[in-house]
């Protein structure tokens, strides 16, 4: 009997022993695994005062729905809210009247603007801050000739910040509107891409930031699955933003809810480099945003 007892607890010492070799291994994984970025914590929004610092570079994306939709009220309101955020520098989208950009400029100071005429009224670019950003190149753009993916084609950019950050920016403006044709367009765009990103930015920091059009929580006819589901070389920084409250998404007068449509992708260089990332409610804290600014919010993230 006591031989017996003696084999019992030998043999469940040895099953404790294996299960608990299988438990170290699965936590130790999960501890040390790089295919995943860390999630970011999503806050209250800013409005119209931010406390952004030279120690992080602070982009934003914002559909500015062709600029000025409202003339001089709109410049006026712009300059106030880029003077109040405090941000680096802005991707924007739907600049409808380039040589207004440079009213904007006169009154903002301190700031300074590249365009690129993809399609007639409906420009990209980027408005930047002098003292933060040490370069910006002269702007390119990728697959002018295909008009199917891109309705605007996308906009590059290489910038340095004062903290020493270097990233390539890539300005898109992505085919509005439901309906599978649509979609596939988006889709088409999506997977081109990341084909030129995976075989032509393959070492640079890269951050694909504008109006993509569509929004990230749809599992079924989600157009940028492919990005998604790249856990390692890619994550859409605003995603908590896509799959949070209502109240934070970047169009808010879309339906009852709104939609989150502006989105900030990132490459798996820059994951460990993510402070925050929010909309700025602008809606809030400035009298008729809509008809004098845009329909759009703007989406801001910060880089250490």
């Amino acid at each position: 009997m006591k031989k017996k007892i003696r084999y019992f607890l030998l043999f469940s010492a040895i099953i404790l022993a294996v299960l608990n070799s299988v438990l170290s291994e699965e936590d130790s994984s999960e501890g040390t695994s790089h295919h995943a970025p860390r999630e970011f914590e999503l806050f209250k929004a800013y409005t119209c005062d931010t406390k952004l610092t030279e120690a992080t570079l602070d982009i934003v994306t914002w559909n500015i729905e062709f600029f000025p939709k409202n003339g001089k009220s709109t410049i006026r309101g712009i300059s106030e809210l880029i003077r109040n955020t405090n941000a680096d520098i802005i991707a924007v989208q739907e600049i409808a009247e380039p040589d207004l950009l440079q009213n904007l400029i006169d009154i903002t100071p301190g700031w300074n603007y590249k365009v690129y005429d993809v399609r007639g009224g409906q420009e990209l670019g980027y408005l930047y801050k002098e003292s933060e950003i040490r370069n910006i190149s002269n702007l390119s753009i990728i697959y002018p000739d295909n008009s199917s993916a891109f309705y605007r084609p996308p906009v590059i950019t290489n910038i340095q910040h004062v903290n020493g950050q270097e990233i390539t920016l890539i300005n898109i403006h992505l085919k509005c509107c439901g309906g599978e044709e649509n979609t596939a367009r988006r889709k088409e765009a999506s997977i081109l891409l990341k084909k030129y990103i995976d075989t032509r930015l393959k070492n640079n920091k890269v951050m694909v930031l504008g109006d993509f059009n569509d929004e990230l929580s749809d599992d079924v006819n989600n157009p940028f699955h492919n990005f998604i589901e790249d856990v390692g070389n890619y994550y859409f920084a605003d995603m908590e933003i896509a799959l949070g409250p209502s109240e934070y998404r970047s169009y808010p007068s879309w339906k009852t809810h709104g939609s989150h449509l502006d989105h900030i992708l990132i490459s798996n260089e820059l994951f460990d480099d993510v402070e925050m990332v929010t909309t700025l409610t602008y809606n809030d804290c400035i009298e008729e945003y809509e008809s004098n600014i845009s329909d759009h919010r703007p989406v801001l993230l910060s880089i250490k």
